[in-house]
């Protein structure tokens, strides 16, 4: 799973939830580093902030969906009146999270959306972290 979020904050507490409910986490500063990496490598899903400084969310989204289209994108924001976040779910963004997010409710909708892209894996104990 990739995480894109320019708040250290948020990206180190995104960070501990994934990885305490066995998730693969790559965490990524902003919607350009979230771009390399999916430029090369696939992700099951991807958490992005939607205001970051160097590439809007909203962008990250139309190029996560001309990259990789089956791949799902959680919009994570803090400010759900910015006019480009209607262009990110336009765009095919999966979900919508408002910061701040309770624990369950951010695992419950990965595990839809992750459902709905076909690439939810049980997670067990064997499971690589």
């Amino acid at each position: 799973m990739l995480v894109a979020d320019d708040d250290p904050d948020t990206r180190s507490l995104l960070f501990e939830l994934l990885d305490q409910a066995g998730y693969l986490v790559t965490l990524v500063a902003g919607g350009i580093d979230a771009m390399r990496q999916l430029s090369h490598r696939h992700f099951d899903l991807v958490l992005t902030d939607l205001q970051m400084g160097d590439l809007h969310g909203a962008l990250v989204v139309r190029n996560i969906r001309n990259l990789w289209p089956r791949t799902p994108v959680i919009i994570v924001t803090g400010h759900p009146e910015d006019l480009m976040l209607r262009a990110a779910l336009a765009a095919g963004a999966a979900d919508l999270i408002l910061k701040p997010f309770g624990r369950e409710d951010l695992l419950l909708r990965i595990r839809d959306a992750l459902q709905r892209a076909g690439s939810g894996i049980p997670m067990t104990e064997e499971s690589p972290r």
